[in-house]
């Protein structure tokens, strides 16, 4: 995060999210965009030398989306885990795999 002092902010620390963030990731009464950015605003609790809340809330909404979707996949990883479990299958009929 490059503030508006000129200083990039590099080093992030998050923290698992808890049920409160599950039930918001749940909610139907909100756009999906704003219950990831609620998760975000609630397991960043530090973004270089940024660690007030507001201050956080505004970078965060200055973060460019690749830097969003990796902060959200560090806190997904942070909270179960590294492991994906995934099966594909092969979109061609025949192929069998």
């Amino acid at each position: 995060h490059l503030d508006g002092e000129g200083v990039l902010h590099r080093q992030v620390d998050i923290r698992p999210y808890t049920g409160k963030e599950e039930d918001i990731l749940a909610s139907q009464k909100m756009p999906v965009h704003r219950r990831l950015g609620k998760l975000l605003e609630n397991c960043v609790v530090r973004l270089g030398d940024i660690d007030n809340p507001n201050e956080i809330k505004k970078a965060i909404r200055q973060l460019v989306f690749s830097d969003r979707l990796f902060l959200i996949v560090q806190i997904r990883n942070a909270t179960n885990g590294n492991i994906y479990s995934i099966e594909v299958a092969c979109p061609e009929e025949d192929c069998g795999a």
